[in-house]
């Protein structure tokens, strides 16, 4: 027996069938199905879940990586995380350095460095899993020498403007005095 009033004026005989319908999201909650109660609740467990699946893609994020699982709409966790198989660049701690590596490659390296794979923010995922080399060590130490002439030209411009601001403000100050 279903709770729903029965939505026909008062009548002899046993109510209609429930017509009330009832929304359900699909197993990876790109959608919500729309079902006639009677109807959904006449299927087997199974055949409800088979009903449930959007039947597209599952848009649910890997708990171990930045990646959406493959698998078509399914009920429960997604299978077998830790072997996503999409492609990662990888990168030297200085990111001069770059390689392509298979993202369940990426999980076991930083499974063996003592880190958990989800701990690892989107923006660094794969970042230091490589050793720098001498083109790194080379390339900082360019990148830091012109870092520092910056510097150096930033400063000395500054002070440049200073002085023309205090001069120019001096003789203000004297013109009115």
């Amino acid at each position: 027996m279903c709770p729903h009033p029965c939505p026909q004026s008062c009548h002899a005989g046993d109510c209609s069938p429930c017509k009330v319908l009832i929304k359900r999201s699909c197993h990876c909650g790109a959608m919500v199905h729309v079902f006639e109660r009677i109807y959904y609740n006449s299927l087997s467990a199974k055949d409800q879940e088979t009903a449930s699946s959007c039947g597209g893609l599952c848009h649910r994020k890997l708990p171990n990586c930045t990646h959406l699982c493959p698998e078509i709409c399914h009920p429960g966790q997604c299978p077998s995380p830790e072997k996503c198989c999409k492609n990662v660049t990888v990168r030297c701690k200085c990111q001069m350095l770059k390689k392509e590596w298979i993202c369940h490659d990426v999980q076991a390296a930083y499974h063996r460095s003592g880190c958990h794979p989800k701990d690892i923010p989107k923006n660094q995922f794969g970042i230091g899993l490589i050793p720098c080399n001498s083109d790194c060590k080379n390339k900082v130490q360019v990148v830091e020498s012109e870092l520092q002439l910056r510097k150096t030209r930033f400063t000395e411009h500054n002070l440049h403007l200073n002085y023309k601001y205090d001069s120019k403000y001096s003789v203000l100050e004297h013109k009115k005095g």
